[in-house]
């Protein structure tokens, strides 16, 4: 069977349950291993700004 004949021999109920789960996925926030993400991820995610105060680290080379 070819993903055609696959289509043509889906029921109502079927099409139905099918396109649910579609919409439940599409509306979840990706998950993303910690080793497999991007900084380009990331930036799509989260509206990132580098913030760096270097008073702490002032001790470490007083």
């Amino acid at each position: 069977m070819n993903f055609q004949d696959f289509i043509d021999n889906l029921t109502e109920d079927e099409l139905r349950r099918i396109h649910e789960a579609f919409e439940q996925q599409k509306n979840k926030l990706p998950v993303y291993t910690y080793s497999k993400i991007r900084d380009k991820d990331l930036r799509h995610l989260f509206n990132l700004e580098r913030r760096l105060e270097s008073d702490i680290f002032k001790p470490w080379f007083i």
